[in-house]
């Protein structure tokens, strides 16, 4: 009997092995991109042609404790790393590197950009084109900016946009002058390496009391396009926005997005097409008593559509922020970290909601629940699966990292405590996980929070199959606890599945509390004592060899 069953978890590990090639789906051990010494942080990552994908990351290893390098690995549709262990070394700048960008947005080419400094602030601008390989295809480093008195008052530069149109690539470059102010500035560039748009850029726009910005093509003829920014940091700060032709021309605006609201709590985003663009931001209303979701659009010619109203988006009572959105077809699909009444004091839940670009929302008023992991200051992201479901994923203080899928008519495919991509030990530094569709998959690509501060190596999991292992239908094989608040012992119902399995108990720092072995379980139920746990929350993981699942537990 012994034989007979080494032999069929053989069988399912070569079938999943067949299906799924290298791609990781133990939490415990998910797939390592990198985990060399020095610090990995900044993981970038995007889809090839062939089901695979590019990871980029910057890297410290050679001139610690400044990131002088990016290291990159690309990854085929069955999770077999191409390139050298550890990554492939892609640039090593003179200076520190204090922030890149690698994208692919036109005809497969691959465009990195790197801003740069001697010291403090950021005295450079760099752009270089890669080919499938990761090499260089320009023979030199195209410098698009830097710093300096003359001819322009650049003291420094802290981000830029990069979009393609029928003139080449165009460039948004945010740039802080001597004496304190700020503004956009525009050139372009060709897929050759040829700065056809001014060295430094062209200004655009308000260059005073300027905050955050944007970049966004018209999708026209003319190869316009849309900049926008806030005009300060603070709490109330307007959103403007101009369109702009190819010869640095002002067509429109700047027009004021907010005119008549409260103006911004603080993030804001646009996404443009042929009709337009549409913003949403986080700001303040009379819709609830913390900062909300909103949202409006611009026509092409700059007037107000949706009869010049805003869109709320969610505005339940509580905070709503750190908000991620994408445009598939004619709908907006967003995510967002949510404080409303309800959850756990300090700690956020997950929500998602739907709307199109006439400005009609769909779902639940103020959004779907997606997840509730007493999780502290989540940055959920998602990408889409094949039949246009949202695969979000979050870190959780207690259940690490953690996926839910979204179906698009807004109910939840999984369990409700979603997929444990991996264990707490290695989940994302806040925000610094991205996801990824290549191939009719969704890999999630993320920089480990380190226990010292900051992030610390890369890792990669496939993350949208229900038929990885891991991951399990709402319907199949869920676990189920009662009472559930439970006060002094609980009852766990399994699966026939579960005979032969671990079970552990987290409390919210991801700490195991307790273990246990579970073997031929009469009627596949137990009883658990919680005597000894504070109030609060856990987090019940029980693992097979071929399966994992996971249930939060509330104790009175």
């Amino acid at each position: 009997m012994k034989n007979k069953y080494f032999i069929l978890i053989f069988l399912m590990a070569a079938q999943i092995s067949l299906a799924y090639g290298q791609w990781s789906t133990d939490p415990e051990n998910p797939g390592i991109v990198c985990d060399a010494g020095g610090l990995q942080i900044n993981p970038q990552a995007f889809a090839d042609d062939d089901g695979g994908v590019y990871v980029f990351w910057l890297d410290n290893r050679l001139n610690a404790p400044y990131a002088h390098e990016v290291y990159g690995q690309h990854y085929d549709a069955n999770g077999y790393a191409l390139w050298e262990e550890d990554g492939r070394l892609i640039l090593n700048h003179s200076t520190k590197i204090n922030w890149f960008n690698a994208s692919r947005i036109y005809n497969g080419e691959i465009i990195i950009g790197w801003l740069t400094s001697e010291v403090i602030g950021t005295d450079s601008l760099w752009v270089q084109r890669l080919d499938e390989n990761g090499s260089k295809i320009w023979a030199d480093d195209l410098p698009v900016a830097n710093a300096g008195m003359l001819p322009d008052y650049i003291l420094g530069m802290y981000g830029y946009y990069i979009i393609h149109d029928n003139s080449g690539y165009c460039i948004s470059i945010g740039t802080v002058y001597f004496g304190g102010s700020s503004g956009n500035r525009i050139s372009r560039f060709t897929s050759d390496g040829i700065l056809t748009g001014r060295y430094n850029g062209e200004p655009e726009g308000t260059q005073y009391n300027f905050g955050s910005s944007g970049l966004q093509s018209a999708f026209d003829a003319s190869d316009n396009i849309y900049i926008y920014y806030s005009t300060g940091n603070g709490s109330g700060a307007e959103l403007m926005c101009l369109k702009v032709n190819t010869a640095g021309d002002t067509l429109w605006g700047p027009v004021a997005v907010l005119e008549g609201t409260q103006g911004l709590a603080y993030q804001f985003s646009g996404i443009s097409d042929e009709e337009g663009i549409t913003f949403v931001w986080q700001g303040y209303g009379d819709g609830g008593d913390g900062t909300n979701l909103y949202a409006r659009r611009l026509n092409a010619d700059g007037s107000r559509a949706w009869n010049e109203t805003t869109m709320p988006v969610c505005v339940a009572d509580g905070t709503q922020g750190n908000f991620f959105w994408k445009r598939s077809g004619d709908n907006y699909y967003i995510t967002w970290a949510d404080a409303r009444p309800g959850t756990d004091p300090g700690f956020y839940d997950i929500f998602a909601r739907k709307f199109d670009a006439n400005g009609a929302v769909y779902w639940t008023e103020n959004g779907v629940p997606v997840a509730s992991l007493n999780t502290y200051l989540p940055y959920p992201e998602f990408d889409f699966s094949d039949d246009n479901s949202m695969i979000i994923c979050h870190q959780s203080t207690a259940a690490g990292f953690v996926a839910q899928k979204v179906n698009d008519d807004g109910t939840i495919a999984w369990d409700e405590d979603g997929n444990m991509i991996c264990t707490s030990i290695n989940a994302p530094f806040y925000a610094e996980h991205v996801e990824v569709r290549s191939g009719g998959k969704v890999i999630s690509v993320w920089a480990k929070s380190n226990p010292s501060g900051g992030s610390d190596n890369i890792f990669i999991t496939r993350v949208d199959d229900a038929g990885t292992v891991g991951i399990k239908e709402l319907k199949e094989n869920q676990i189920h606890i009662y009472p559930n608040p439970a006060t002094d012992e609980i009852t766990l119902v399994l699966p026939g599945t579960m005979d032969n399995a671990e079970l552990n108990l987290y409390d919210f720092s991801g700490k195991v509390l307790r273990n246990f072995l579970l073997t031929s379980i009469p009627g596949n139920s137990l009883r658990i004592s919680t005597n000894g746990l504070s109030s609060g929350t856990y987090l019940l993981r029980i693992k097979t060899d071929h399966e994992n699942i996971s249930h939060k537990l509330i104790v009175k």
